[in-house]
């Protein structure tokens, strides 16, 4: 934070060029780039909010820059100042861009950064969405009702009324994490402990009075128990994944894009993929490494004709049984009982109904193949029977001619002793 000097003049240093500027009439370059929201009544404020806080100082202030790790007096540092996205700034007057959403109300396609991009800039605007509510829930209808508006001015749907649940339920995840994120910039990172330091090392951007607000929200001890419990959960995930910002939903659509088809499997190996050489927690990554060495294992056991598992029970037998609410590795838009159709304490049972039904079907299939086998050598009995028959038959047949053509001559030859000529 910085702080006006009581001098005069003062000096930034830009690029080797010095900047002098009267205070009163002036802006610094750092001021000229954010919201343009300061007035008199502001000034007001932070004069009061002064008294209260950093309290009457005997002698000059003196500029004080901001670093990640350190805190240094001096001239005030270049910085890096707003983003701004040139898709939105390029449009022209009444354009909108085109937002797609998948079957779970998420947003893809080319717009979907975007969207994402936009809709967080007006989470952040305090005209749009105050600071001075506890959560999300605490939002009145007419603030989401302008939120809403907002988007539209800017976004097109293919049914706006059927997208504003799924807009609003993204809007209050970024809410979440831009609290988030704030808390661990100017709070936890700094390794701020008293309310002094905290109130004093407040965003450019924000109004003292709103700085305040969260400070006294974040140390109140309701908020900070919710906190511990939900910092104990996350201590359990083992399995972080590198895609950023990117959303489940997006890496879903390039793998279809990709493949035709895509698992939970398929989003865990995508989304586990280490792309960068900055340090990580070195357990995590151990642990994702033999996790995805397991499941590519069970895969290609798969396809030798091993066994028959599915990507979903092979995701299970690796990283254990599904628990309550949260699908592993899908992210938002669908929980364990939309995915599966049943409660997750009944998902055990399922599957020992599916494996009794897979293993009576082979069953059934073994005695059919095998009944199949008896017909055929009873087949084969009975044709070698018949074969035999009418090979019988024939040398019956030939035995009874021959004795007849035998029995013939000798009669022939009798009739012929006495004189008496055969008649034919």
């Amino acid at each position: 934070m910085a702080m006006e000097r009581e001098d005069d003049e003062c000096q930034y240093d830009t690029d080797d060029e010095f900047i002098q500027m009267d205070k009163e009439t002036e802006q610094t370059p750092q001021e000229e780039q954010g919201e343009g929201e300061s007035d008199e009544h502001d000034m007001d404020e932070d004069a009061i909010w002064d008294k209260e806080v950093e309290g009457q100082l005997s002698g000059p202030k003196e500029i004080i820059h901001m670093d990640n790790e350190n805190i240094t007096s001096g001239n005030v540092k270049k910085t890096r100042g707003p983003v701004y996205c040139r898709k939105l700034t390029a449009l022209a007057p009444g354009e909108k861009i085109f937002v797609e959403f998948d079957d779970d109300g998420n947003p893809i396609g080319k717009y979907a950064t975007t969207y994402a991009y936009f809709l967080g800039d007006q989470i952040s605007n305090r005209t749009v969405c105050p600071v001075q509510v506890d959560g999300w829930d605490d939002f009145k209808t007419e603030t989401l009702d302008h939120l809403w508006r907002c988007v539209l001015e800017i976004c097109d749907f293919d049914n706006p009324e059927l997208r504003r649940e799924a807009v609003m339920k993204h809007a209050r995840s970024l809410f979440r994490g831009r609290r988030y994120k704030l808390k661990q910039k100017y709070i936890v990172e700094p390794k701020l402990t008293t309310k002094e330091e905290q109130l004093n090392n407040r965003p450019k951007d924000m109004l003292k009075a709103d700085w305040k607000y969260l400070v006294e929200l974040w140390r109140s001890p309701k908020f900070q128990e919710k906190s511990n419990k939900a910092k104990h959960s996350r201590s359990f995930q083992k399995m972080p994944h590198y895609t950023g910002s990117k959303s489940h939903a997006r890496v879903r659509e390039d793998i279809k894009q990709r493949k035709g088809t895509c698992s939970r499997v398929d989003v865990l190996l995508e989304t586990r993929k280490r792309k960068s050489s900055n340090p990580v927690n070195i357990a995590n990554l151990d642990y994702n490494t033999t996790k995805i060495e397991e499941i590519n294992k069970k895969k290609k056991e798969r396809e030798e004709g091993i066994h028959k598992k599915i990507d979903d029970e092979i995701l299970m037998e690796v990283l254990g049984p599904e628990k309550h609410g949260y699908l592993r590795c899908y992210g938002r838009g669908k929980n364990i009982t939309q995915c599966f159709g049943v409660k997750p304490s009944r998902i055990d049972l399922v599957k020992e109904v599916v494996e009794v039904r897979r293993t009576t079907q082979d069953v059934m299939e073994q005695a059919r193949n095998e009944i199949q086998r008896a017909r055929q050598e009873v087949e084969d009995i009975r044709k070698e029977a018949e074969a035999a028959k009418k090979e019988a038959e024939a040398k019956v047949d030939e035995k009874i001619a021959t004795n007849n053509e035998m029995w013939q001559k000798k009669l022939e030859n009798l009739l012929k002793s006495y004189g008496i000529r055969p008649s034919h």
